[in-house]
């Protein structure tokens, strides 16, 4: 790279010359070639030359390339001379900029401070918008081609090498340095100026941590990683950096490019609004947030109960943090501490609230196993918290606000439950925490808390601005403050800040998405607690639907019915944390006001905590159809009886939760899982496909059934974004049951050649998912006859499917 870094003086002897260039030192070496800092005869200056490896098929290609790129004239970019060929081999003239790569700063470990590396940032992106918008890409963005001088100013450096050498290199060959090639060009994607953004982001990433995102001993290790290790958020591994920097940097990080900043003037905005003052608190103005809330956490510390249940839920939090295979046992050991936790536990996971794992979970980490760390430790700090936070001075109070909370999760997860980028459980835990800071503030500062309220009344302003003026920090602010001490997660904490005033622009990235919900499920349930009568509530939900309106597709009509079905599994929470919700004023007038007083009835395709939505046959995404079949078939099948076959899928369940914690490989495990399907519900065929992101493939691995061997050579399909089941179930991670392959709300939906193979009357299709990705699919069918499956049956069958997904997912 032409940088005016230490030149390799043992390097192998220099050439002669390169075209009319006088090679004089080498400056660095690559993948992509060798860089000489060389004397230029004709005008008498150092130039950087850099030799191509790639040898282009189309020289005149090359050189209109090297054209438009040669056209940039901005401060930030170094320029190129020219091009040529020495040798048929083309090599590129650079102006010798002075600096060091930023790559320096990196592998010294060295943290640049947040302000110096936004600044850096921006002064990238603005370069990038110049390019962008003269149509040209990077596409090999690296700390190592970013140039910073002694007074901070950045150039970026090798500007359109890799789309030069692209004209040369094989559909085969990866273009650039892989830690930092956004997924799309790993999966040989259209790119576009976001891809140019995901490097920059990995590079800022870098820049505030000092540590490499992704690393790994190989390039397909790391390839690996980019395409699917989660993304740990900056504030997580440097404690100085504000979780609102985080959503910028997460948001550059998006794998769906449609999730990131579109342009780079969008990213340089957010950066430059996030410094400037009159989007951010003044100095004095922070300063004195900051003091408020270590005050608050330093009376609080003080209060006898507060640091052992800090400890813990630190502790719960910590054991979810990186998923090890070891973790299980781990986070089971932590739980196991408390006793009446994990009595509470198990009686919570056995419940209707968690209806679809058949209530056989014996044990925390059975539980954790089954049902993931994700959803155990939602479990396990709700009670820690919600069971600690009861009784206190304001114990009436405190009822009321946890029954908001528990019906806020419950409709947040029912919401998320309808967004394929939303973990529902996540939205679930982020509803119950949204509101932590106000349940501290009750609970610990119950005095202070009476005075909220009488500056509520007497100013005619809402409880936060209140306690802002009472405190100096709102309860969102000193909820945070908290939630940092116990190593919430990031995006939990992000969930935890209230949306902006009037409408909700709808976010882009997936924590974004939950923490509105997380703020919208709030909102209503706050308002159906709170209105007087009915025409009140219509009122109060129409508002809701205008502000939220980009980011919740519902009306009035399917708020209340959400709203009912989130009261059932509400009164099964709280019976659970020992809660008397039905002594609480709040969730009286909850119910007064959707069902008139009368006992709740769920609707029997609601998809809310019970996991009902797993039992409809609706086709997602399909045409809108008015009838469907009855959700499962109730007639008893011919042969084994309903209860023989449930006999056989839970023993079945027992032996691959001993398999999973046993280590047994990947591989046996989904053969465990295929033969329950094939043995246990005597389905014609039962078909394991794997997915082979290279060649955009769904490929049969393994099966049991009639003629298996030669369906299994040609059950495949190519994923896209075609609108049948098999691709449905890719895009949108649902499952299928197609009771009857002939009705005509799926006869555009089933692909002849599925038909054509196997001939099925009935089929199920699940899909495997492993860190938010369907890498599989397990497809089974009943040929000879119509499928009868029970509902308890379905719920096994799918308890199957979330274990083979578990096993894989910990094994990566």
């Amino acid at each position: 790279m032409p940088t005016a870094t230490k030149a390799n003086r043992s390097a192998p002897a220099l050439p002669k010359n390169i075209g009319r260039f006088q090679p004089i030192a080498i400056l660095g070496r690559g993948g992509q070639g060798v860089v000489y800092l060389a004397k230029d005869p004709k005008l008498g200056r150092k130039v950087a030359v850099k030799t191509l490896l790639h040898t282009g098929r189309d020289p005149q290609r090359l050189l209109a390339e090297a054209k438009n790129v040669a056209r940039l004239d901005h401060a930030g970019v170094v320029p190129l001379y020219e091009v040529d060929f020495d040798r048929d081999k083309p090599y590129l003239v650079f102006q010798y900029a002075l600096g060091e790569p930023l790559s320096t700063l990196i592998e010294n470990n060295q943290i640049v401070p947040a302000n110096r590396a936004i600044r850096i940032v921006v002064e990238v992106l603005d370069a990038m918008s110049y390019a962008h918008e003269c149509g040209i890409l990077h596409r090999d963005l690296s700390p190592a081609n970013i140039l910073i001088n002694s007074e901070d100013r950045v150039r970026i450096l090798d500007f359109g090498v890799s789309t030069i050498i692209d004209a040369g290199a094989t559909s085969a060959e990866l273009v650039g340095t892989v830690n930092y090639l956004p997924p799309e060009c790993l999966n040989n994607e259209p790119v576009g100026p976001y891809s140019d953004l995901f490097s920059i982001a990995v590079i800022f990433h870098e820049l505030l941590t000092g540590k490499r995102l992704f690393s790994a001993d190989n390039q397909m290790a790391i390839i690996y990683k980019v395409l699917n290790e989660p993304i740990v958020a900056p504030s997580r591994l440097n404690r100085d950096i504000d979780p609102e920097l985080d959503e910028i940097v997460l948001r550059g990080l998006e794998r769906d490019p449609r999730a990131r900043f579109q342009n780079a003037d969008d990213m340089k905005t957010a950066l430059e609004t996030y410094l400037a003052p009159s989007a951010r608190e003044t100095a004095g103005g922070a300063r004195a947030k900051s003091s408020a809330i270590e005050f608050m956490l330093r009376r609080a510390a003080r209060k006898p109960d507060f640091p052992a249940v800090s400890r813990f839920i630190s502790e719960i939090n910590q054991k979810t943090g990186s998923r090890d295979q070891g973790d299980a046992g781990e986070l089971g050991d932590v739980v196991l501490k408390d006793y009446a936790l994990t009595s509470k536990l198990l009686r919570l996971v056995n419940s209707p609230v968690y209806g679809q794992y058949g209530g056989t979970i014996g044990t925390v980490s059975r539980a954790i196993v089954i049902m993931g760390f994700d959803q155990v430790r939602a479990a396990a700090l709700s009670i820690a918290v919600f069971e600690h936070l009861q009784n206190g001075e304001q114990a009436d109070v405190l009822k009321d606000a946890a029954c908001s909370s528990f019906l806020s999760a419950m409709l947040s997860k029912e919401l998320g439950n309808n967004d394929t980028s939303i973990d529902s459980e996540e939205a679930f835990i982020a509803g119950m925490f949204h509101r932590l800071g106000r349940h501290l503030t009750i609970y610990y500062f119950p005095e202070e808390y009476r005075e909220i309220l009488t500056v509520v009344t007497s100013k005619g302003i809402s409880e936060p601005a209140a306690a802002k003026e009472v405190f100096g920090a709102s309860f969102a602010e000193f909820g945070a403050a908290v939630g940092k001490e116990w190593n919430l997660p990031d995006d939990l904490l992000l969930a935890m800040k209230p949306q902006p005033d009037g409408t909700v622009k709808r976010a882009n990235s997936a924590a974004g998405k939950t923490a509105q919900i997380a703020a919208f499920a709030n909102e209503l349930s706050e308002a159906v607690g709170a209105a007087q009568n009915d025409q009140e509530l219509e009122q109060k939900l129409a508002q809701l639907h205008e502000r939220y309106g980009e980011c919740v597709a519902a009306d009035t009509k399917s708020l209340r019915l959400s709203v009912a079905n989130a009261i059932k599994a509400t009164q099964e929470y709280a019976d659970v944390l020992s809660v008397d919700i039905e002594s609480s004023a709040f969730f009286k007038n909850v119910v007064r006001r959707v069902t008139g007083g009368k006992p709740v009835a769920r609707d029997p395709s609601a998809t809310a905590a019970g996991g009902a939505e797993a039992c409809s046959t609706q086709v997602s995404g399909a045409n809108e159809t008015s009838s469907a079949p009855a959700a499962l078939a109730t007639a008893q099948p011919q042969g084994e009886p309903p209860e023989g076959r449930n006999a056989y899928l839970v023993n079945a369940l027992a032996d691959i939760t001993a398999a999973i914690l046993d280590e047994v490989s990947i591989n046996e495990i989904f053969t465990m899982v295929t033969a329950a399907f094939y043995y246990g519900m005597s389905f014609s065929h039962v078909i394991l496909m794997i997915r082979d992101p290279k060649r955009h493939l769904m490929q049969a691995r393994s099966g049991f059934g009639t003629d298996t061997e030669d369906i299994l050579k040609k059950f495949n399909f190519k994923t896209a974004n075609a609108q049948d089941i098999f691709n449905l179930a890719v895009v949108k991670h649902k499952e299928f049951i197609v009771l009857d392959v002939e009705a005509e709300q799926y006869k555009t939906l089933i692909p002849q050649w599925c038909l054509d193979l196997t001939a099925p009357r009935s089929l199920i299709l699940f899909p495997i998912i492993a860190n938010k990705n369907c890498i599989g699919l397990v497809y089974a069918d009943q040929t000879d006859k119509p499928a009868a499956i029970g509902a308890q049956e379905f719920k096994l069958l799918k308890t199957l499917i979330n274990q083979a997904s578990l096993a894989l997912q910990q094994r990566r």
